[in-house]
Parts: structure tokens; sequence; C-alpha cells
């Protein structure tokens, strides 16, 4: 099966060549082009296995699938502050950031995002996480009244 290995634990009988006594498992793995790195996983059943690795490819082809990294949210925060201020990164239209632009996003990440967020892996945040943050916010009445804010956007 490609993408789709046997895994025998360290004290399997097949790593010297015998019959295998063991049950640790198949990995499954999937490479992703735009990161240039596999992701791996392992399952109990070959079955498992391969239902992983079928919705892992196909979200791999979409964008939806990414391969893990350690960066930070503090450390994606600073560096797209440092592209938007140097004029590499631009807003939708093309254009260069603003400063005052630049100067209130900067504010937000240092008071709202960073502090409850930044030390946290970029991977391991999803949309679910960002509505909760923002739902917090809007609890606590510090956004001044009629500003909305919404992950889906």
């Amino acid at each position: 099966m490609a993408g789709i290995a046997r895994r025998h634990s360290k004290g399997c009988a097949s790593r010297a060549g015998g019959k295998c006594d063991c049950n640790a498992g198949y990995e499954a793995s999937v490479y992703i082009a735009r990161d240039g790195r596999k992701v791996r996983k392992t399952f109990q059943t070959a079955a498992e296995a391969r239902s992983w690795r079928a919705h892992a490819a196909r979200s791999a082809l979409i964008g939806g699938l990414r391969a893990p990294t350690s960066l930070t949210v503090r450390q994606a925060a600073l560096e797209w502050l440092e592209g938007a201020e140097s004029g590499m990164i631009r807003n939708r239209s093309g254009d260069e950031y603003k400063p005052s632009v630049l100067r209130g996003y900067e504010e937000a990440l240092r008071l709202r995002v960073l502090p409850a967020i930044g030390a946290h892996k970029l991977a391991d945040i999803a949309v679910p996480d960002v509505q909760d943050l923002i739902d917090r916010w809007q609890a606590s009445e510090t956004l001044a009244p009629g500003v909305t804010w919404s992950a889906d956007t």
C-alpha cells in the first residue's frame, strides 16, 4: 500500500527476520507539496490508516492540510508586521499599508492577540479557537460599542 507502512515495536521479532509478534499498528503518510514535507500519523488498523490517508490526500490537494511547524503565533505576527512595514506584504488592493493602519494592527496584536495566544503554535490554532477568543472579548465588553469581529470575515 503506497503511503501506508506496517509499524513494528522495538522488541518485535520481525526486526530480526522472524514473524511479527507485536501490535504496533500502521503509519499513513501524505506528502504536502506546498510545504515540501510529509505528514505522518499512526493507527491501530490498516482500514483506519487508509481512511485517514484518503481524507488527508484530498485535504492536501485543496490546501486544507499543512505540515506541522514550530512557528508560534507571536513569531508569525512579528514576521507579518515586518513584511507589511517593509512593503513586501500589501493589502488586498495591492497597495502598501498606511502607517496608521499598521500602528492599529500592531496595537491590537500587542494588547489582545499575543497575550492570549501568542505562545501557541500557529499550526495548533483553528478557526473555532479564534472565534472563542473573539466571543470572550465581546463578552467582556472591552471592545467599543458597534465594533464587531468575526473569524468568518
